[in-house]
């Protein structure tokens, strides 16, 4: 019955993601350079974690794929640094077995200011795997807010719900941190204190178009065969510090209800 259960959520999930645009013959099938590759033999650690352009000012050009899930056609806005693109370049990197994983870290955590937010998520994964709860966590929780900063500066709302389903769509990546949060509430608001007080949560240069990607405007942009400037997804600076007293408020609203929820 449970099984039977399971089935039937990811049919009506699935159902559900595919009514996101036209028909399924409108566009081509999701191309083999879109798949994600799990194996990382020939490949250095830099190679393997190789950030996407970072230069704001680059015309974007997505394009949309359709891909199954359990039997549905999903449609997804696929491109250099795309969400969707994104999230499966570090589901891949969570399933790499033919890198060092220590060498991995190290280069992840150099390369934190020019990679995604996501790519934060997979560091924590790793040091919470590696019994380092505290470092594993500040990773976790500055993934976080960088997602809600890069979010904000979107010309689009629509992606505002992404920030959520970013981390539902790492699932298992974040799976362990979010349980480590949940049972370490002290050492979550620790690690978000350290994240909202360090200068390193406003001090990325990777392009927050991974998520402002994933809105109805980067959809419609694809489906029609439009190219995407700057001025298209991105706000402009001017509107930049209002993102940021934003991401601190929402960094003090989950300092708080982490509090109350660890002393109850």
């Amino acid at each position: 019955m449970k099984e039977k259960k399971m089935r039937s959520w990811k049919a009506a999930l699935a159902a559900g993601l595919a009514l996101i645009g036209p028909a399924a013959g409108a566009w081509a099938q999701e191309a083999a350079a879109d798949r994600p590759r799990f194996s990382f033999a020939d490949m250095t650690v830099e190679e393997a974690i190789a950030a996407p352009e970072t230069d704001l000012e680059i015309v974007r050009r997505p394009r949309i794929a359709v891909r199954e899930v359990v039997g549905v056609p999903v449609r997804d806005v696929r491109g250099i640094g795309t969400w969707r693109t994104t999230l499966d370049r570090v589901h891949r990197l969570s399933r790499a077995a033919d890198l060092d994983e220590a060498a991995l870290v190290r280069a992840l955590e150099s390369s934190a200011d020019t990679l995604p937010a996501p790519y934060l998520m997979e560091i924590s994964r790793r040091l919470v795997a590696a019994e380092a709860p505290r470092e594993g966590l500040y990773w976790f929780a500055l993934g976080e807010l960088r997602t809600v900063y890069d979010a904000l500066r979107c010309a689009d709302e629509s992606v505002r719900p992404n920030i959520a389903a970013t981390l539902i769509e790492l699932h298992p990546v974040t799976e362990e941190a979010r349980i480590t949060a949940i049972k370490h509430g002290a050492l979550y608001v620790e690690a978000l204190e350290t994240a909202r007080d360090s200068d390193a949560l406003f001090a990325s240069r990777a392009s927050p178009w991974w998520i402002c990607s994933s809105g109805l405007a980067a959809m419609d942009a694809a489906r029609d065969g439009r190219a995407v400037g700057r001025d298209d997804w991105l706000k402009p600076e001017s509107a930049w510090p209002a993102a940021r007293q934003a991401t601190l408020r929402h960094a003090d609203h989950r300092i708080r209800n982490t509090v109350v929820r660890v002393g109850e």
